[in-house]
């Protein structure tokens, strides 16, 4: 398994992952298969462009890009003491192999060598159990719960909010 930052050229392959990861793990994003399917393979390849504010990391196994985590730090100059995790998921097929925490260590390396950056936040489905025990181990800590965050299929979901301090 090697660990890379993702880069246009990987927009093919992200957009398959991301795709197979909202039809496998709904209750685990934000966003939803239909809206995501909608966006083009430009749009995608936008998301991986290298800037100071955002940074998308892929684990790869024989080259196949089997997980992803990704980086946004706050564009307000207030803020920008803080970053977001979001967008974590790795295949059926690659879990059970620290794929997961690679990659979150990736980014933690990441958010600690850019100057200011000392808060890492993240929200994650309660129900996500193996996950908040991987955040926990890397530090994070639970700070918050909200209550009916999602509705997916007239289904209402909590998450948690963690907050690591860098």
């Amino acid at each position: 398994m090697y660990i890379q930052r993702l880069t246009p050229q990987h927009a093919a392959a992200y957009r398959a992952l991301r795709l197979a990861g909202l039809a496998e793990q709904a209750i685990a994003f934000g966003a939803n298969l239909a809206e995501e399917n909608q966006l083009s393979l430009e749009q995608q390849a936008a998301r991986l462009e290298n800037t100071p504010k955002q940074a998308i990391f892929g684990a790869f196994i024989d080259d196949e890009l089997l997980g992803v985590v990704s980086f946004a730090r706050e564009n307000l100059q207030k803020l920008s003491h803080k970053g977001s995790v979001w967008g974590m998921y790795c295949a059926p097929q690659a879990r059970g192999q620290g794929m997961g925490t690679a990659l979150m260590q990736t980014l933690l390396a990441h958010a600690r060598s850019l100057d200011g950056v000392r808060q890492l936040n993240l929200f994650v489905n309660v129900q996500q159990e193996a996950a908040i025990k991987m955040y926990q181990a890397l530090g994070f800590q639970i700070f918050g719960r909200e209550e009916d965050a999602m509705c997916l299929d007239g289904h209402m979901y909590a998450e948690f909010h963690m907050a690591l301090k860098l």
